[in-house]
């Protein structure tokens, strides 16, 4: 009994500082971690619903679930210079193996194709940025993958 009370505090501590490290991180979380890839303002109507990310030695990738206005879409891609790519293509392709949108979206979203899949290409320092926003077919529902090398 004596080991119980004499390492209660020290469980204490660990139980409270593990908990925030298990809970899922906020919407608000969400908004400013994908803000960071962009150079404009996310529009108001963007709600984010799932976030991950796979980092290897020499690269890594960014995925981010989220939902934004139909209106407000086409105006945010052609502002920032986002390029529409063959949706038939090899990207399409790696996209539907790749994407696991029901483990990143936990069912939030429904994105479905057929797919818009715009692309954006940046050198920051040495490492080169591929950006990728694939809209699902009802224009509110994408998917942020950001991978670099």
């Amino acid at each position: 009994m004596q080991i119980v009370v004499l390492n209660a505090p020290a469980l204490v501590f660990l139980v409270l500082a593990l908990v925030p490290l298990a809970s899922e991180p906020s919407p608000a979380q969400f908004r400013r971690a994908l803000q960071q890839h962009f150079d404009q303002p996310l529009p108001s109507s963007v709600q984010v619903y799932g976030y991950r990310m796979s980092r290897g030695m020499d690269s890594g990738r960014y995925e981010f679930a989220f939902s934004i206005g139909a209106s407000e879409l086409s105006q945010f891609l052609s502002n920032s210079g986002w390029a529409l790519v063959n949706s038939n293509g090899d990207t399409a392709d790696w996209i539907a193996a790749d994407l696991t949108m029901k483990r990143l979206t936990k069912g939030a979203t429904t994105l479905e194709p057929p797919w818009s899949i715009y692309v954006f290409q940046t050198n920051h320092n040495v490492t080169r940025w591929t950006k990728t926003i694939v809209v699902g077919s009802n224009y509110t529902d994408a998917v942020f993958i950001g991978s670099f090398r």
